[in-house]
């Protein structure tokens, strides 16, 4: 039986989406007319940039739809010219008509690009309504996508008809067809207490399943997880799997996630969940900062600063430094400034130090360089003036201020001795995985 466009979309909503690729790429290839492949080829694209082929490839969802233009699929061209501010209005309404045409005669696909242009305001006036109900028509034909474009609907607490546990649903439908960014969503539900109860057992199931259906999303979420990076509850610290982080922080990365790809390099230059190894942290950093993270310049400098200390890579610490923080990195000109403090790659100049450090916390209200102020003024024996940064960067919640404050009532420095404020002070940054902290508390509190 010749293979048609209806029964490759009869697949995909059934959610067998390597049938429906199989189909979808051989009309694509075959002999067919020039309109059945230019829908093929979009089909093909929505397919590669949704992960339903087991994981995302932008690299072929714009070259297919790059095809499906040049076959003058309307799909296609919708697609593109709804981006277009310039498209005459004339022109852009004659593919809408189009467009309609398709969605009214059961192409899902046709359905989603009108909810697009009225979430988008594609030559429209945003209409959250009208994307609701071109959404979830789709869905309701069993578009996987479609449901997860609902329920992020559904989920906005500025749509009038906000409703948590119909997008919950929505989610848990497309999870139930083994759709990775349902399942990431469903998850989400689950850790948040999002239209259901929260449940992170639940959660965890469904954000691994998402990684291993393709989606990059859930990866960077249980990479958070299991680092404990942003952990709202404390009965949530049971979760926490540095070794676990490291594999889906890695796997996100892979996956073409430039957020990830830092992260990565930090977990091998701390050797957090995997064995310390600078020179993979440094292939990291540069992969990163090539493609115009700033950060991963500030990194390359931490690296080349104190990784490997001698007089050309401190030179060469200080240039990366010098680089980020003219792109407005606030971590390179703290770090510029702790160089000036204690003479680092460049000569001692401690009123210029200060001085940055300072600008940065009243300007920017910057947690670390507060603290940075904190153990300068405790290093030069001044408890008194240190102690009242170590306050107003924990008041912020950062980690090693809370370990500094917790140390200081511990030990009596500056304050009464208090074991009470110093254990909470501790777990607090314990929590946030700062390693001192966990180290003081097995030693003192035990």
């Amino acid at each position: 039986m010749t293979d048609t466009i209806e029964q490759a979309q009869e697949l995909l909503l059934k959610g067998d989406f390597p049938a429906a690729l199989a189909m979808y790429t051989r009309l694509y290839k075959g002999p067919y007319s020039d309109e059945d492949r230019g829908t093929a080829a979009i089909m093909l694209a929505q397919m590669y940039a949704c992960g339903m082929t087991g994981e995302v490839n932008d690299k072929l969802a714009d070259d297919f739809l790059a095809k499906s233009v040049k076959l003058q699929s309307p799909l296609g061209l919708f697609m593109v010219e709804s981006k277009d501010p310039d498209i005459p209005s004339a022109d852009f309404e004659k593919l809408v008509k189009k467009v309609k045409k398709l969605a009214d005669k059961g192409n899902t696909f046709a359905m989603i690009e009108m909810g697009l242009m009225y979430e988008f305001g594609h030559h429209r006036r945003v209409n959250l309504k009208k994307a609701l109900e071109w959404y979830e028509k789709a869905a309701s034909l069993g578009h996987v996508d479609a449901m997860v474009r609902a329920g992020w609907i559904l989920e906005n607490e500025d749509f009038k008809e906000y409703d948590e546990h119909k997008a919950f649903l929505w989610y848990l439908k497309s999870a139930a067809m083994a759709y990775g960014n349902g399942e990431c969503q469903l998850g989400c539900c689950y850790r948040d207490g999002i239209g259901t109860e929260r449940d992170m057992s639940r959660a965890l199931i469904c954000l691994e399943k998402a990684a291993a259906h393709g989606s990059t999303e859930a990866a960077m979420v249980l990479y958070e997880i299991y680092s404990g990076e942003g952990m709202e509850y404390e009965e949530d610290s049971r979760f926490r799997d540095k070794e676990k982080s490291f594999t889906y922080l890695k796997l996100a990365a892979q996956r073409g996630e430039g957020e990830a790809l830092l992260r990565l390099g930090q977990m091998y230059y701390k050797g957090e969940g995997t064995k310390a190894d600078s020179e993979k942290a440094e292939q990291c950093y540069r992969k990163a900062w090539d493609a115009g993270n700033t950060v991963a310049g500030t990194m390359l400098g931490l690296i080349n600063i104190y990784g490997k200390g001698d007089p050309e890579s401190m030179k060469k610490g200080i240039s990366y430094l010098s680089q980020a923080s003219q792109e407005g990195d606030n971590d390179a000109f703290r770090e510029l400034a702790l160089c000036m403090l204690y003479g680092r790659g460049v000569d001692i100049n401690e009123e210029l130090g200060l001085k940055v450090l300072e600008n940065l916390a009243e300007e920017e209200n910057e947690p670390l360089s507060i603290t940075a102020l904190g153990n300068w003024y405790m290093n030069q024996k001044d408890p008194e003036k240190a102690l009242p940064y170590f306050r107003q960067a924990a008041d912020l919640g950062e980690p090693n201020a809370e370990f500094a404050l917790g140390f200081c009532y511990l030990s009596g420095t500056g304050v009464p001795r208090n074991l009470r404020k110093a254990q909470e002070l501790l777990q607090r940054a314990a929590m946030k995985g700062q390693a001192e902290a966990e180290k003081v508390l097995r030693t003192h509190f035990s």
